[in-house]
């Protein structure tokens, strides 16, 4: 891994406020002794003590003894940057790369800076140098900044040290030299600079200029994090948390370094953290079972629960109900909800626990309340299997609607299950195919398996009369699904084309008379874009429609008959106008998406209504459908 950035690093101490450098007395202890100093500092100031008047901007710029006020932290630092006073002179360059006190001004702060820097002001020919690295004011010049870094380097100042070996490192001004780099880093980690400390540890990590060596990279890595450096926080849990030469891998360690680098805001510690974790609660083996319970007992409620599902289904350890319900209980005490849903699901089982359906619900329903998908699909569960409390397939419809709704898979499944065997809900295979085909997009192999079962499941209906087009409605307040039958009449109509091309175009008129709903399907060849076809879908619904109109188009399924399970069309439908949605058909996908429409019969459109509430329209082509597909395909050449 490459070592941070320099412009990175150079961004970071650019940020870092630069009052603290010029201390004239140990800093107070109250608040009392921090007036008392505001007020003799302001004395000395008023009388022309340029020392003073630096130190004063200092405690304005800080809030010390007086509230922050940073125009007057900028005034003073003036007043004593006009008496020639190096460090006013600095400070007052940091307000104007900042914009503190004063409008941002690059020129202005490479101005003061070259003041201080031409005193010898370490801090000012550091600043200075990042002026000409970054290219703040000043055409980037990389000779430059280098000029500048040596010359705060060679007085001693870590700052420069540390920027001189970032130059050497990333070859920036100078020929790449990673020995030249390193020795830079560590004169400047000698003096305990925190980035030098973390910048040679990486070297070592990485064996740049050096030989691979774990063991130092963590010694020096060590040093940075013993003063909260988040990089160093971060670089010691990823070393920890994989097999690194010469430090053994210890994934309870990468938890309690990545743990900290957290505290300090890091996203990336997050993503970690919780990989190695989930790591290893996917592990099978006592040394997983070991580390997580030394995660756990650092209060880890993600390895709590971990650890709680490792005891109740006895992977890597004897299984064990009473530690699974400890665990998870240590984990929900802390509001951790995976823990609390476990344990919920614990009381509706009596599993390490007296059986309580009546605990299992409160404690799944508080947090199913609060949105949480996998509480509402656990809850739904508790009630579909009557565990621990009456069995009540209709509520649980209900929560895993809920779940399902905010698109989560193991919900849709189970909802798709109820439909399927007609529990909780009227038996409805479209309804049950469509929640299995969102659940198996999201990569549900259970969800896959389900769609290729449904085949067989579904009875045949060869000797049944089945209307050109039906609407399937759900209705939430009765769990069950409402069908209305109506027809579709198909033909082909000429369209606009590109140029002197003429085009022609699918029609199917849709009506369900008993909702007084008319719907428009208008599939086109299209020649002009990147996409291969499109279809405009219109609805037309009476102004008292229940559901409010249609919201947007999920899906366009393609069945051969009754019995079969149809894939999706590979298309992606977006609203244009109230009730108008275009759906363009993928070009990549362009042969499958033919060969559908060609020897599929039927079309199942998915949709949702404005009231959250679905919908799904099943047209057949019937002859009319099949001879208008078959004169557009020809006409297109396809």
């Amino acid at each position: 891994m490459k070592n941070v950035a320099p412009a990175l690093l150079l961004a970071l101490c650019l940020a870092s406020p630069a009052f603290a450098q010029d201390t004239a007395a140990p800093a107070p202890a109250n608040q009392e002794q921090l007036e008392t100093t505001f007020r003799n500092t302001l004395a000395a100031a008023k009388r022309g003590d340029a020392r003073a008047q630096n130190s004063l901007g200092e405690l304005y710029g800080d809030g010390q003894g007086v509230a922050r006020n940073d125009a007057q932290a900028a005034a003073w630092f003036r007043k004593a940057g006009n008496q020639g006073y190096a460090h006013a002179q600095f400070n007052l360059g940091w307000m104007y790369l900042m914009g503190r006190g004063v409008a941002q001004n690059f020129a202005q702060a490479i101005a003061w800076y070259r003041m201080a820097a031409d005193q010898g002001h370490a801090g000012a020919q550091s600043g200075l140098g990042d002026m000409y690295s970054m290219g703040r004011g000043v055409r980037r010049d990389y000779a430059q900044a280098i000029a500048w870094y040596r010359k705060a380097a060679d007085q001693g100042s870590s700052g420069g040290q540390v920027r001189l070996g970032e130059m050497y490192e990333a070859g920036q001004g100078v020929r790449q030299d990673f020995a030249q780099a390193i020795a830079w880093y560590r004169k400047a980690a000698d003096q305990g600079d925190a980035v030098a400390q973390t910048s040679l540890g990486l070297m070592y990590k990485d064996g740049q200029g050096v030989a691979r060596d774990g063991a130092q990279a963590v010694v020096w890595l060590r040093k940075a994090a013993d003063q909260d450096y988040e990089a160093a926080l971060f670089h010691l849990g990823w070393i920890y948390s994989h097999d690194q030469e010469g430090v053994a891998r210890d994934d309870a360690e990468a938890v309690a370094w990545y743990r900290k680098a957290v505290e300090q805001g890091n996203y990336q510690a997050q993503i970690n953290l919780d990989d190695v974790i989930s790591g290893l609660a996917a592990r099978d083996d006592a040394q997983a079972v070991a580390w997580l319970h030394k995660i756990s007992e650092q209060g880890d409620a993600h390895a709590q629960t971990a650890l709680g599902n490792a005891y109740a289904s006895g992977r890597g350890v004897a299984r064990d109900d009473a530690q699974a319900v400890v665990w998870y209980r240590k984990a929900a005490d802390q509001g951790y909800a995976p823990g609390q849903i476990n344990l919920g699901e614990m009381y509706a089982d009596g599993r390490g626990v007296e059986r309580d359906g009546a605990q299992a619900v409160r404690i799944l329903h508080r947090l199913a309340e609060q949105g949480s998908a996998y509480a509402q699909t656990a809850l739904g569960r508790v009630y579909a299997n009557g565990r621990g409390v009456a069995q009540d397939d209709a509520q649980a419809v209900v929560w895993y609607r809920k779940a399902a709704g905010q698109r989560y898979d193991a919900a849709q499944v189970n909802l798709g299950e109820m439909y399927a065997n007609g529990r909780g809900v009227e038996r409805n295979d479209a309804w049950a195919i469509a929640w299995f085909r969102e659940a198996a997009e999201q990569g549900s192999v259970t969800a896959q398996d389900a769609l290729r079962k449904m085949e067989s499941r579904i009875p045949a209906v060869a000797d049944q009369e089945q209307p050109a087009a039906v609407l399937y409605d759900e209705d939430t307040s009765t769990a069950q699904i409402k069908s209305y039958a109506g027809t579709a009449v198909w033909r082909t109509e000429p369209v606009e084309g590109s140029g002197d091309q003429p085009n022609i175009a699918v029609r199917a008129d849709i009506e369900i008379p008993a909702r007084k709903l008319k719907a428009t399907v208008l599939f086109q060849r299209e020649t002009y874009s990147s996409l291969s076809h499109s279809a405009q879908l219109k609805f037309s619904l009476p102004p008292d429609f229940s559901g409010g109109g249609v919201a947007s188009v999920a899906s366009i399924l393609m069945r051969a008959n009754e019995r079969s399970v149809g894939p999706p069309l590979a298309v992606h439908a977006v609203k244009v106008d109230d009730g108008v949605f275009l759906a363009g058909f993928s070009e990549t996908d362009r042969a499958r998406n033919i060969q559908l429409l060609k020897e599929r019969s039927r079309f199942d459109i998915a949709f949702v209504y404005s009231d959250s509430k679905r919908g799904i329209i099943v047209i057949e082509k019937g002859a009319s459908g099949a001879r208008a597909f078959d004169q557009a395909f020809a006409a297109w050449g396809q």
